[in-house]
């Protein structure tokens, strides 16, 4: 069987099990879902002559310890967690291209051999950091954020990790809606450095408005009332938005309290962000859109963001997202 020839059949074969379910003649029986399992069991590197040898197989075993999904996406997950195993040791432009090998195919259990053709490109030293459209603070407020130092290898994962570091000063003032636009990294490849272009979207600041807390517990209502740490007319530091969601899963547990919709509204024009948070034991619908509620908003009004959602004990919506190594390049 040729390289990757098995994943077309291994959807046509999950694309038949959906028709005979589906089938008429078929016997009424509950089928429980059913995703491919997709094992990496050998892992083997070409062309890359630059990168220790030690460092790749640190990759290799980062890559091999975690189990792949959908056959139709596994392929460039799996690129990407090769490519940033480079670039974290400063090739900001290597690129990763693998071929398959089916070794074993048991059910929906698939083990496969990777051979994956590096190309490592330049290895880059941070040359420092270009800032765009600051005006809170000043670049050397926020470079400290960074655990990288100029002439140290770029590691995508620091620019990442101080990218956070740099959201949560502006958090804290109230620019809740702060945001990196991707920009990607500034090369210079006669002194092989690169600059990772910081182009910001301040926003605008918000204070605490209404906090909106309720549940079918009224105990739980008010000790909920109390660990909050946002107040009314406060700056609004999303941090303490995000401890306040972490409280509510310790103190109102899922197997307790199934149902949980939170989130935030902001005013653009009034600069005034309000709190909604219901707790309760049943949705008031079964669909799919009420699982998770989202506040309307006027025209001229942002959109509810930061949400948190439960349904029946499972998290919908994750209100943190981090910066990832995902930092583009161009």
């Amino acid at each position: 069987m040729k390289a990757g020839a098995w994943i077309p059949a291994l959807w046509l074969t999950f694309l038949s099990a959906i028709a005979l379910a589906q089938s008429p003649q078929a016997p009424i029986a509950k089928i429980e879902p059913t995703v491919p399992r997709i094992i990496v069991r050998e892992l083997t590197f070409e062309g890359a002559t630059k990168l220790p040898v030690p460092d790749q197989d640190l990759i290799a075993a980062e890559v091999k310890a975690r189990e792949y999904g959908w056959p139709m996406e596994w392929r460039e997950d799996l690129s990407y967690r090769i490519t940033d195993g480079w670039q974290r040791h400063g090739f900001l432009l290597a690129t990763a291209k693998p071929h398959y090998r089916l070794l074993l195919n048991e059910g929906w259990l698939f083990e496969v051999a990777v051979r994956a053709e590096i190309h490592e490109g330049p290895q880059y030293r941070l040359g420092g950091f270009r800032w765009k459209n600051l005006t809170v603070f000043s670049a050397a407020e926020l470079e400290p954020s960074f655990p990288i130092v100029v002439g140290e290898l770029v590691d995508t994962r620091k620019v990442a990790a101080g990218m956070n570091a740099v959201r949560e000063l502006y958090w804290a003032r109230g620019y809740i809606n702060f945001t990196f636009v991707p920009a990607g990294y500034a090369f210079d490849d006669e002194q092989q450095t690169a600059e990772p272009i910081l182009e910001v979207d301040e926003g605008q600041p918000f204070r605490v408005g209404g906090i909106d807390i309720v549940s079918t517990d009224a105990v739980l209502q008010e000790r909920l009332r109390s660990v909050s740490r946002l107040k009314h007319g406060d700056i609004f530091d999303l941090r303490l938005w995000h401890q306040f969601l972490r409280d509510v899963d310790e103190i109102a547990p899922s197997e307790a309290y199934p149902v949980v919709n939170g989130w935030v509204r902001p005013h653009k024009r009034t600069q005034i962000a309000d709190i909604h948070l219901f707790i309760g034991f049943e949705a008031e619908s079964e669909s799919e859109d009420s699982q998770v509620e989202v506040a309307g908003s006027e025209p001229e009004e942002e959109p509810s963001t930061w949400s948190i959602g439960r349904y029946r004990g499972q998290r919908l919506l994750v209100p943190e997202k981090q910066y990832t190594n995902e930092f583009p390049s161009q």
